[in-house]
């Protein structure tokens, strides 16, 4: 394979060790993926893969990174979503062509992550000086035009492979690296359990947990700040009470926090204080780059790839309503003003929604008998 003038013969050329080195398009595609990787061979191994794919697209229109045009990426993409026949690997497996890499169509998801890993390699080098210009900033991401709110939740198999991913993952974490794996694995927890925003977790504070009676039971609530500075209380659930626990007891805290319990409720890591929305971010990525990498599922990992610190809030819902809880307290856990936003989460629930027809039905028709 030629880019350039620079012969390349197939992926392992693309190595974390390699020198960092920018007189040619493979030397400067080296160096932004022993920047980018942080010698994680998960991330690497994505990006290497998705650098593979675009520099076979470059060699077969015949031009280099420096000769890229927003065009070329919008053609690119669209490759990616609709491959033609040549680049499909055939049935028999026999590679005839140089473009013959996809198996078969790239998902909208799939397509949008190789649209930033491209993006962010064009970054790199027009940082370093070596382009000028970013290209594929001039391209929009790919929308589905049902594209809803309810629709970037995960599905129930995804959520439940990357749960168990994270939480595989803390248990095999060596003590160098305990601390953040149970920090990024309470994180998702609270995410996941209580539907917050990414503003309201780094707001939080361990004393936001209280208990407040509910009947003849005290029950365990947690307080954060929403849109519009307003304070926002939900139920915590068993299983995230069960996480606060097992993360407390590993700092060496009681088991519950005390009023005056005045810190953070997520910690920077190794810092004494709050995490950031960009730390937030950037751990949730660094996850999701490592699950979707780990995932031999190709739908689960497109599923993965998605996840944002919004996707958790997205999730809850769904989940909220699929468990079978209602639209009100689904609106009251959200928080949402008006229930017309909590309905369109119902969009993905369209089967529980069926089976409580029938079962009103059934219900009606018990009524009429017994009348």
């Amino acid at each position: 394979m030629v880019i350039g003038s620079v012969q390349i013969a197939n992926l392992e050329e693309f190595s974390p060790e390699s020198m960092l080195h920018a007189s040619n398009d493979i030397a400067a595609i080296n160096s932004w993926l022993r920047a980018s990787t942080k010698n994680s061979k998960h991330t690497f191994d994505s990006y290497a893969r998705e650098a593979r794919r675009f520099v076979i697209y470059l060699n077969s229109i015949n031009i280099g990174l420096k000769q890229v045009k927003g065009e070329d990426i919008d053609n690119y993409l669209n490759i990616l979503q609709y491959p033609p026949a040549h680049w499909l690997i055939p049935d028999d497996q026999q590679i005839t062509t140089s473009t013959q890499c996809m198996s078969a169509a790239l998902s909208e998801s799939s397509v949008n992550h190789a649209r930033t890993v491209i993006k962010g390699l064009f970054s790199y080098l027009n940082d370093a000086g070596y382009l000028k210009g970013n290209p594929v900033a001039l391209t929009a991401r790919i929308k589905s035009e049902q594209e809803s709110m309810a629709e970037k939740a995960l599905v129930v198999p995804a959520w439940n492979t990357f749960w168990k991913w994270v939480v595989q993952k803390t248990e095999a974490a060596t003590e160098k690296d305990k601390a953040l794996w149970m920090r990024n694995r309470f994180m998702c927890a609270v995410l996941y359990h209580t539907g917050m925003r990414l503003s309201s977790l780094v707001a939080a504070r361990m004393n936001s947990f209280y208990r407040k009676n509910i009947g003849s039971e005290l029950i365990w609530h947690l307080a954060f700040p929403m849109k519009g500075k307003r304070l926002h209380t939900v139920i915590a659930t068993n299983s995230l009470m069960d996480e606060l626990v097992s993360y407390r007891k590993y700092l060496g805290l009681q088991d519950f926090p005390a009023p005056a319990e005045d810190t953070p409720l997520i910690m920077a890591y190794r810092k004494k204080a709050p995490i950031s929305p960009r730390g937030v971010e950037y751990a949730i990525s660094e996850m999701v780059e490592q699950a979707a990498s780990d995932c031999n599922d190709p739908f689960i990992a497109d599923e993965i790839r998605k996840i944002t610190p919004h996707t958790f809030r997205h999730t809850h819902a769904t989940h909220r309503l699929l468990a079978g809880a209602s639209l009100l307290s689904t609106q009251k856990t959200l928080g949402h003003k008006s229930i017309t936003t909590t309905t369109i989460y119902a969009a993905v629930v369209d089967e529980m929604l069926l089976n409580e027809s029938d079962m009103f039905g059934e219900f009606s028709e018990q009524q009429k008998i017994g009348n």
